[in-house]
């Protein structure tokens, strides 16, 4: 499915919505802008993905997009603090999403220009990280540092489907 200029996956349809994934990594961004603990709630990658990127989906697709209560849980691996719910439009699928909609290691690789590429994850990983889904599609819940600017973007958004 192409949404916006970018082709998309389904990964579930419920009350009358669809999640949607895209199939590959769009860009290389930092989850935030400086090396500090952060949350999904608080990231620059978060603002930039509801503001710029939705902004320039062509043809004014990007009002197809519902807005979404995205809950941020705490990592389950390490407890740290996920932070508060948000409401947004476009957003990284979580630790626990990531798990759900993949059943398979090799379903989550995705790429980017050609090559597979590692792609960010909106749970907190330790300290100033943020989780990450590896090349191989291996979850890693430890995560990367949040100023690393060479990493995936893969955003996940719903659409009406009435």
């Amino acid at each position: 499915m192409a949404l916006g200029g970018y082709d998309w996956t389904v990964l579930a349809v419920e009350s009358g919505r669809a999640l949607l994934i895209a199939r590959d990594v769009v860009g290389k961004r930092a989850y935030h802008a400086d090396n500090e603990v952060t949350t999904w709630e608080a990231c620059s990658l978060r603002a930039y993905l509801n503001g710029e990127f939705l902004d320039g989906f062509r043809d004014g697709m990007g009002r197809l997009v519902l807005g979404t209560e995205i809950a941020n849980r705490d990592n389950p691996a390490y407890g740290t603090a996920g932070g508060g719910s948000t409401t947004d439009k476009v957003f990284l699928l979580s630790l626990d999403e990531a798990r759900l909609y993949f059943s398979e290691d090799a379903q989550r690789i995705a790429r980017y220009q050609g090559s597979a590429r590692w792609w960010w994850l909106r749970s907190p990983g330790i300290r100033c990280h943020a989780a990450f889904v590896q090349r191989d599609g291996s979850i890693n819940p430890h995560g990367h540092r949040v100023d690393y600017a060479y990493s995936g973007v893969r955003p996940a958004l719903y659409v009406a489907t009435r």
